[in-house]
């Protein structure tokens, strides 16, 4: 009876070592992969957000003495890190689509992990997204948020770079985001300051836009678009002002009523008139004492309760200040995006 060769079971173990090998690969591949399509929720190490939210406040003391600030800048230049790092779908399960696309508009100047974690708290494949860029931040910044506008296919960098401090750089930055985007199907676009973060799910927000119809929001008043009905410049005016001043909330435009907004507050020197107008503001109390440039009050660990009580859709956070506030909102609004299936 003749022996296997010596040579024979080599090869044969390195076969057998190679499959083994290459199964691993395939299998750490998957498992590290499933973030990107199996929506998993996001991992805070440290950070026990259910707690802190819970009726023995003793823990939420103890953080408000030494809170979460502290916010890890990714290096990474890899699209598929920041698709695992970030869920961030390519489609959407039927109960999810809300057929009623939206663009949203962000000036950005700082704190790239924050911009990507307030990304993810709006996302969905059937919106856009557009960054305008400060022309006062780092160029690592800058760099980061051009190579994040290649990686995820609806998230767009105008060339332009504008001063989000002054008002009509702000909204030359706007308006260049709805030129990009102008041939896209959009009905509503909604301008958010730089450090709004959303306290419920994009479904509820897109619900919202929807019950509007074609009528738009700046602040609290509502703007209703007819052809034949010359525009209420009065109210904008009042609106326009008062926003300027806080820059509190979002502004809602809807598709129609678009250029006839465009067209007013970019005549010469509105906007210089419209900023500069004597409108009183009424000066609030925050829980926490913290406020941000413009007098807004800016929202902890503290307020948790109070906000998801209330009727807002976004609050104005510091990831300076607290980011670990910013980390459990994410949280909840993962399980109400999620998880429970219901957009509240």
């Amino acid at each position: 009876m003749s022996s296997i060769h010596p040579l024979k079971i080599l090869c044969y173990a390195l076969i057998i070592g190679i499959s083994i090998v290459l199964f691993s690969i395939y299998t750490f591949y998957i498992i590290h992969s499933m973030q990107i399509f199996v929506p998993i929720a996001p991992s805070h190490p440290g950070l026990d957000c259910d707690k802190l939210q819970g009726s023995d406040k003793s823990m939420l003391r103890e953080y408000t003495k030494n809170r979460a600030v502290t916010i890890i800048e990714e290096k990474d230049k890899n699209c598929w890190i920041v698709k695992k790092r970030r869920y961030l779908p390519a489609e959407l399960p039927r109960y999810m689509v809300v057929p009623h696309n939206v663009l949203f508009i962000r000036h950005v100047s700082r704190d790239y992990n924050f911009t990507e974690t307030a990304l993810t708290m709006l996302y969905s494949p059937l919106n856009f997204y557009c960054y305008v860029i400060d022309r006062n931040a780092t160029d690592t910044f800058k760099e980061k948020m051009r190579f994040l506008s290649l990686c995820v296919h609806n998230v767009i960098v105008p060339d332009i770079e504008t001063d989000g401090s002054d008002p009509e750089d702000f909204f030359q930055g706007t308006q260049a985001c709805v030129r990009m985007l102008e041939r896209y199907p959009w009905e509503h676009v909604v301008i958010l300051e730089e450090q709004l973060v959303p306290v419920r799910s994009v479904q509820s927000l897109i619900l919202l836009l929807t019950r509007l119809n074609h009528s738009s929001l700046i602040g609290r008043d509502k703007f209703t678009y007819h052809r034949n009905i010359p525009l209420n410049t009065s109210l904008i005016d009042y609106s326009m002002e008062r926003w300027m001043k806080r820059r509190s909330d979002p502004i809602y435009l809807s598709r129609d009523f678009l250029p006839i907004f465009y067209d007013y507050i970019m005549q010469n020197g509105t906007i210089d008139r419209l900023a500069n107008a004597s409108t009183p503001v009424i000066q609030k109390k925050c829980t926490n004492g913290k406020k941000d440039q413009w007098g807004n009050c800016v929202k902890g660990m503290e307020d948790f309760d109070e906000i998801i009580r209330s009727h807002d859709f976004f609050v104005r956070v510091d990831p300076s200040f607290d980011f670990g506030f910013v980390q459990c909102m994410h949280e909840r609004v993962f399980r109400k995006t999620y998880e429970e299936h219901i957009p509240l």
